[in-house]
């Protein structure tokens, strides 16, 4: 599976979850849907808001994406949702699941953040 489609495969699953969670509003980087404007100058891969106006951001990485220092600043970027007092999500594949773990720890963020793609 190339990286691309991964993320979109990622993209898709975590849209459906948003949907599942009671979730509405539910802007997303995929192909048809309504595509999520910017936040804090980024544009995250999903975002939603449940029925009492609390938001959701999710940023979907590959392993491969993990590493770079785009995937950083995109992480530094978006976290500041959380101090705004909504969620903060980042979805990586189950291979790099401690590798985000500790990637999110070393920048101060709970280990609850990163949720795994099966």
């Amino acid at each position: 599976m190339t990286d691309e489609s991964q993320t979109t495969e990622m993209r898709k699953s975590m849209f459906a979850t948003l949907k599942n969670e009671g979730f509405h509003a539910v802007a997303a980087l995929i192909e048809g849907e309504t595509q999520p404007g910017k936040v804090n100058g980024v544009t995250p891969d999903l975002i939603g808001f449940n029925e009492k106006g609390i938001g959701v951001v999710v940023q979907v990485e590959t392993c491969e994406s993990l590493r770079s220092i785009e995937a950083e600043e995109r992480l530094t970027s978006l976290v500041m949702v959380k101090a705004e007092g909504h969620d903060y999500r980042l979805l990586v594949p189950t291979e790099c699941l401690n590798a985000a773990v500790e990637w999110v720890k070393r920048l101060g963020l709970e280990e609850e953040t990163v949720w795994e793609y099966f």
